[in-house]
């Protein structure tokens, strides 16, 4: 996932050896399109063939310890989510690919820490403005939501939080603007990579 983008794609905006990419009788939205086609899609699916095969033959080698087979429709969904995880984490990387012309991934790397770093600054900041004491009473409006007859350590289980937690209104409306940001971010990566296809010099 991380690696694909630079070895596939590790020339394209290199002053010399790109110059067969950039030549290529194309638009730059197809070769965009191509480029989503090819990291995303065959990527997923290759994976996807890769657990099921896996899955398949640790379940044809100790069968009497498997009471069936890993990916079934429970954790169909949570697969799904992982798989647009992956997508947004290799989107960034594209972008970094198209962004860098050489150290690729290191640079992709230390970009994405320092700005970690810069995020968890200004959360520090405003924390220290709305108080301690403010945020210890929100957090315990927060918890005096959750059902009481469920243990604390269950929330650690997918299908506990899948089928109670992820009901309640504001753990409902984290989820979906987590999402949200997800998307504004994997769309704007994408945008990147068009924009810098289009406009690269060599």
């Amino acid at each position: 996932i991380i690696f694909a983008p630079s070895k596939l794609y590790g020339n394209v905006n290199h002053a010399r050896k790109g110059l067969c990419y950039a030549m290529l009788p194309v638009s730059a939205l197809e070769k965009t399109i191509s480029m989503f086609v090819i990291n995303f899609l065959c990527t997923s699916i290759l994976i996807t063939a890769g657990l099921f095969a896996a899955d398949m033959l640790l379940y044809l080698i100790v069968p009497s310890r498997m009471e069936g087979f890993l990916l079934n429709y429970e954790t169909a969904r949570l697969f799904g989510e992982e798989l647009i995880e992956l997508f947004f984490l290799q989107s960034i990387f594209i972008l970094g690919n198209m962004v860098f012309k050489r150290q690729k991934v290191a640079r992709t790397f230390i970009s994405l820490i320092g700005i970690g770093f810069l995020l968890g600054l200004v959360m520090l900041l405003v924390f220290r403005a709305i108080g301690l004491e403010n945020i210890e009473r929100f957090a315990d409006s927060i918890l005096a939501e959750f059902p009481k007859e469920i243990d604390n350590w269950d929330i650690l289980s997918y299908s506990t939080f899948n089928s109670t937690y992820r009901h309640i209104p504001l753990i409902r409306n984290i989820i979906i603007i987590a999402y949200s940001v997800t998307g504004l971010i994997t769309a704007t990566c994408w945008v990147g990579v068009y924009r810098l296809i289009k406009t690269t010099k060599y």
